[in-house]
Formats: structure tokens, C-alpha cells, sequence
């Protein structure tokens, strides 16, 4: 049974990069906010989104017009193709203790792949935000997708309760809405050399390279 969770994961918990002291799941496995709930050995490894979130997933093909003297349609001319980004608009929900701390990390993980390595005391100051694994709704939408995070919205309405989040080990106090709207700009960033090497568009209209390979 394919996986059709809506997921975004660090790309260490997916593949096994050389450098993976410069990924983000260096940062999820030191945070007492993280390590519990998005970790590779106690959590969902990465964010899972708890309800079906709103996705758009867009394909285009850019073509350049060109007008002949006195015609009367323009001529196409084929340019490039890509995909837009990918927008998520989703709910989180804080039920439980364990359910709270869990849209806690959620929000934490997603403040946190927004931001470079920067500062005199980071030894990898200078490395971008992290790149990711993005998956949903099985093997022929998105599976493994690589991407970048580009926005994070987080919505704190004010018709509705708000629940401490208390940890049993650090000392922090927090307060979140009950029930909250995340919404995240996704941007997919496939290597020059990945896809020369590797995409065919035999292939990919099989499926294989969508299941296989990542591309969308």
C-alpha cells in the first residue's frame, strides 16, 4: 500500500548525503522542541501534515509569441517548461499534550528551514536552508519531490481558545491556538546535473521517474 501522506522531511531521513551535519535533521535531533515528535528514531521523521491539507500543484509550458508583419495569429515559439511552486494551507490541531507539543515542533521546523547558517559561532555558516523531501498522495503525484521552502504562514485567530505547551524537561512556556491554519510555499529545486542525467520523458510518462526519481 503506497504512503499517501502529505509529508515534508529532511532529505537525510529520505537519502544519505555525505554532508549531513549541514541538514536540518542535525538541528531536529539536538532540539528538546523537535527531537520527540519530527525525530527519525521516536517521531514522524519530518512534518505529516494531521488533516488533508488545500494543495495546488501546477504544470506550465512557456512559449514566446511572435508577430509576422500584417497576420493575423501570432507564431508560438516554445521557451521552457517548469512547475510552480506548491502551496499547502492546512490545519493543526491541539487536543492533548502530546498533540500540542507536535503542532509545536511543526511550527518549529518550519521557522527553522527558512533560515540560512549564519553567525560566528556556526561552523557552517553560509549554507542555505536546508533542501527537502516532499511527498503526497501516493507514487504518481509527488513522492520524494526535492524542494526548498520558500514562505510559512501561521495563523493565530483570535475566536479561538489557546492551550499552553509545557515540556517536561526545558524550560519553556508557550501558548498556541487550539485549532490553527499553517500555510507553506513549497519550491521545487532539482540539480542541473540531475536532470540531464536523469530525466527522459519516456520515462517520466510512465511513472518512473515520478515514483522513482522525485521529478514532477
Amino acid at each position: 500500500m503506497a504512503d499517501t501522506r502529505v509529508k515534508l522531511q529532511p532529505y537525510e531521513y529520505v537519502s544519505q548525503p555525505q554532508r549531513k551535519e549541514t541538514g536540518v535533521s542535525a538541528l531536529i535531533e539536538d532540539s528538546p522542541i523537535m527531537r520527540d515528535y519530527l525525530g527519525k528514531d521516536k517521531g514522524t521523521r519530518g512534518v505529516i501534515f494531521p488533516y488533508t491539507p488545500v494543495f495546488s500543484l501546477s504544470a506550465n509550458a512557456q512559449y514566446n509569441p511572435y508577430q509576422t508583419t500584417h497576420s493575423n495569429y501570432s507564431v508560438l515559439s516554445y521557451a521552457m517548461s517548469n512547475v510552480s511552486p506548491f502551496t499547502l494551507t492546512g490545519q493543526f490541531t491541539c487536543g492533548t499534550m502530546e498533540e500540542t507539543r507536535y503542532s509545536m515542533a511543526a511550527v518549529h521546523f518550519f521557522r527553522t528551514v527558512t533560515k540560512s547558517r549564519f553567525g560566528q559561532v556556526d561552523d557552517y555558516r553560509g549554507a542555505p536552508p536546508p533542501l527537502l523531501k516532499f511527498s503526497a498522495y501516493g507514487d504518481l503525484i509527488i513522492k520524494n519531490a526535492p524542494v526548498v521552502v520558500s514562505n510559512f504562514t501561521m495563523t493565530f485567530s483570535d475566536d479561538v481558545d489557546y492551550v499552553d505547551v509545557l515540556y517536561d524537561n526545558v524550560d519553556f512556556h508557550s501558548r498556541i491556538p487550539v485549532i490553527f491554519t499553517v500555510s507553506v510555499e513549497l519550491q521545487p529545486q532539482y540539480l542541473p546535473t540531475k536532470q540531464f542525467r536523469e530525466f527522459d520523458i519516456m520515462d517520466f510518462a510512465k511513472g518512473n521517474l515520478i515514483k522513482e526519481k522525485g521529478f514532477v
